[in-house]
């Protein structure tokens, strides 16, 4: 799939798995790398999609695109940093964006997980 997208300027048709090593994960178990240690959760969004926390030494939390949903907050309570993919402007009503976060979202996922003062 990255290959089609970048088709139009990659100098082959398979630029990406030329450069990269890809392959699929299953949300279902944990990922270990190295030091680190990478699992999901199934997020609240129109297509199937994972929030993900990254363990090491500390722990990242990242949203990914998702809707404020009790799984959020499960992988955001306790992070280190959490990062989150906020897709709606401030006051816009786009229900048809379902899944993604607002900025005040994000701010109140933050501050429920006990990550703000």
């Amino acid at each position: 799939m990255l290959d089609q997208v970048v088709s139009s300027f990659a100098e082959s048709t398979n630029f990406s798995s030329n450069v990269f090593k890809m392959f699929e994960y299953d949300p279902d178990k944990q990922l270990d790398l190295g030091h680190f240690v990478i699992r999901f959760v199934a997020v609240r969004h129109y297509i199937p999609t994972y929030a993900l926390s990254v363990t090491g030494t500390r722990r990242l939390a990242y949203t990914s695109d998702s809707g404020l949903c009790p799984e959020l907050l499960q992988v955001a309570k306790g992070a280190d940093l959490l990062l989150c993919n906020v897709g709606r402007c401030l006051g816009a009503e786009i229900g048809h964006l379902w899944g993604h976060l607002s900025p005040a979202e994000a701010g109140q996922l933050a501050k429920e997980a006990g990550l703000s003062d």
